[in-house]
């Protein structure tokens, strides 16, 4: 499956609104709204698909016909100001990776290196699950807090399980649960996940 990005010029105007404005794809584009995102847009000709999925002013165009990925590109130039990147390698942080057949794989693995390396993990251990089933976390109201970026860690976690990673979801949860005051065994846990990843 083919994926381009095209780059909307001057998306942004720089006056202040006094309304609120909500815009639509103009008429003529011939493109159906999805039912489930209002920022995807779909059309079927002949038996083939294109998706259009626009996110401010990138403009993401795949599908399972190069010609009417073509088609549909030209078209949206001619009524837009509008750079073509061509192939989308990265869309909203998450890279695109063509696999056989067509199919494409979404990947963190970059996300997941930089937070590996902000929280000094990139060497860790690797394990095979995220959570250790014999340790038993228990919160203290009387115990002083550690000096570790806990919350920061818990919420690059976080991003992660929202946007690819379910794998990590329960984990993610349970040690959020210790945000107000987090402990150094609560610490470990955070550190288990990374090292899972």
């Amino acid at each position: 499956m083919a994926h381009d990005q095209l780059d909307v010029l001057t998306a942004f105007l720089y006056g202040v609104m006094k309304e609120q404005v909500f815009s639509v794809i103009p008429e003529g584009v011939n493109l159906d709204t999805s039912y489930f995102d209002p920022c995807l847009y779909i059309k079927t000709s002949d038996g083939h698909c294109v998706l259009v999925l626009v996110d401010v002013e990138d403009v993401l165009v795949t599908g399972s016909s190069l010609e009417l990925i073509t088609r549909n590109k030209n078209d949206l130039k001619t009524r837009f100001e509008m750079t073509d990147s061509g192939k989308c390698a990265f869309v909203l942080g998450i890279e695109l990776l063509d696999g056989e057949g067509g199919s494409v794989t979404l990947c963190q693995r970059h996300y997941v290196d930089d937070i590996l390396k902000r929280f000094g993990m990139e060497e860790c251990k690797a394990v095979a699950s995220p959570v250790d089933v014999s340790s038993r976390l228990m919160s203290s109201s009387t115990a002083s807090k550690i000096d570790v970026p806990f919350r920061e860690a818990v919420g690059a976690l976080m991003h992660l399980t929202t946007a690819k990673r379910p794998d990590i979801a329960y984990a993610v949860s349970f040690v959020s649960r210790f945000m107000k005051i987090p402990q150094e065994e609560h610490w470990v846990a955070v550190k288990r996940i990374f090292r899972y990843l």
